[in-house]
């Protein structure tokens, strides 16, 4: 079908007709969101990752008493975390299960819980630092 053309051969807005929603139709919706949600949990891995490479030199730079202040370090890290964790939250378990990423949505809060509770780990003994009440 040819889209129609205004005055010296312009394009005019085309509208396809209407195509009724059957089974061909809910299959692609399915995909879409399998893909969606394939790729938004890649990224969350991906960032998971990240951070805890990050949080690996840290800690070794903890152990050999080299972290000083870093207090906006870890606030960084901390709001990272955070950002992880509410991107996990925002996929309904009924989308991940439907796109059959259940599995992989577990290993991506796990990994993002690991980092939690390394940065966790990091906080000096009570009543020390600006590292307080991280993750």
């Amino acid at each position: 079908m040819v889209a129609p053309t205004g005055g010296a051969g312009t394009p005019v807005a085309f509208t396809p007709p209407f195509q009724p929603a059957g089974e061909v139709g809910m299959a692609d919706i399915v995909i879409l969101k399998h893909v969606r949600l394939a790729r938004a949990l890649q990224v969350l891995e991906t960032a998971a990752a990240s951070l805890d490479g990050e949080l690996a030199a840290l800690s070794a730079a903890g152990r050999a008493g080299l972290l000083g202040d870093h207090a906006e370090e870890a606030t960084l890290l901390r709001t990272y975390v955070r950002t992880l964790r509410i991107l996990l939250q925002a996929m309904t378990p009924d989308e991940v299960e439907e796109a059959g990423l259940a599995e992989r949505h577990a290993l991506a809060e796990a990994a993002v819980a690991r980092c939690a509770a390394v940065l966790r780990a990091l906080e000096p003994p009570a009543g020390g630092g600006a590292v307080i009440g991280i993750a």
